[in-house]
């Protein structure tokens, strides 16, 4: 039913499942769906709790974090992955886990860069960076660059930026990137 969008018929036998059938193996799966079905944060941490470590422990961890995500609450999807992304990812769950905090930590910079809260672009990325290990898009190292910059550390800024090649940027992103890159340069020192 789920899969043909017939959202109330599935939650009907989701509900059937869990309440008639509680010893089962396939009520673990029946909380899960009903949790999908209602984005319910409370719902997810509860299954997380339940199960842990196991596959359907991370997978409501994922799900977890996939809805603060999406309400853009970046700061609390990273933490509640931060427990998996720690470890070295063994399955896709740990993978998608990684990829969806570095989405919520790229996401999170941004968002504190056009707020104009460069200590923070700073801060998370300090936080946060042994567990990316330098994986940050091009936008994302553009903005905390340039909030470094911001913030007197020119130096710092033009390590965040990498050698010099704006070829791969947008062409939107581009002429920024060369300001920043050039000002940063000037403010180290270098002519």
């Amino acid at each position: 039913y789920l899969y043909q969008g017939k959202k109330k018929a599935a939650k009907k036998i989701y509900t059937f499942v869990v309440t008639h059938f509680p010893d089962s193996e396939a009520v673990s799966i029946a909380q899960l769906r009903l949790a999908d079905l209602t984005t319910g944060i409370e719902k997810f941490k509860k299954l997380h709790e339940r199960y842990g470590d196991s596959p359907l422990g991370e997978l409501a961890l994922l799900k977890l974090a996939n809805v603060y995500f999406k309400n853009r609450a970046y700061d609390k999807a990273m933490d509640s992955l931060r427990e998996m992304v720690v470890k070295p990812a063994k399955d896709e769950a740990g993978k998608a886990a990684r990829a969806l905090f570095l989405q919520a930590l790229e996401e999170a910079i941004s968002q504190a860069h056009q707020e104009k809260r460069y200590e923070d672009c700073i801060s998370l990325y300090q936080k946060n960076k042994a567990l990316i290990r330098g994986e940050l898009s091009t936008s994302a190292r553009l903005y905390l660059a340039e909030a470094l910059f911001k913030t007197g550390a020119a130096k710092e800024a033009l390590r965040i930026l990498g050698p010099f090649d704006p070829t791969p940027l947008a062409a939107k992103v581009r002429p920024r990137y060369i300001m920043v890159y050039a000002k940063a340069l000037r403010s180290a020192g270098y002519t």
